[in-house]
């Protein structure tokens, strides 16, 4: 529901395994960093959201996220919102912002019975996220190739 998956783009360079498993290893610290950024947000939280890594098999992608309904629909926003909060709410999260505060309040009516309101402010902690850790991830992907590129040139010059 709300993941953030990490792929270089253009895929993975085809140097070797041991280079591959490199990069897998920089893919792996990065979903655990993102994974942290994701659990702040939901820090204050009474029912937490679990958020899983997933990473394929081939080391060309991993996966950090959520399938909570609750979570997608604040990180996302939505058009109406079927509860009425109580007068001295207050939320927990704001839009951009990684990590959760107090709050107040709550739902007083929640549900089929519950006159339609105005929707939920997207949150877009995934955006937020994206745009603080890329640059960093990129570099990271960066700096091993040019390891990569130094380790094989080696490895070439020996055959000779």
């Amino acid at each position: 529901m709300s993941f953030i998956g990490i792929k270089p783009l253009g895929g993975i360079p085809d140097f070797s395994g041991e280079i591959t498993g490199n990069f897998g290893k920089i893919m792996r610290k990065e979903a655990g960093v993102i994974q942290r950024m994701f659990e702040r947000t939901t820090g204050t939280w009474e029912s937490r959201p679990i958020f899983s890594i997933e990473q394929d098999r081939d080391n060309e992608s991993v996966s950090i996220g959520t399938e909570d309904l609750i979570y997608f629909f604040l990180n996302y926003g939505t058009a109406e919102r079927y509860a009425v909060m109580s007068s001295d709410f207050s939320a927990k999260t704001a839009p951009g912002v990684i990590g959760s505060g107090q709050g107040r309040g709550g739902a007083v009516i929640v549900g089929a019975n519950s006159p339609i309101m105005e929707g939920i402010e997207a949150r877009l902690w995934t955006k937020e996220i994206i745009k603080r850790r890329e640059p960093k991830f990129v570099k990271n992907m960066n700096e091993e190739i040019k390891r990569a590129t130094v380790r094989l040139a080696k490895k070439s010059n020996k055959n000779l």
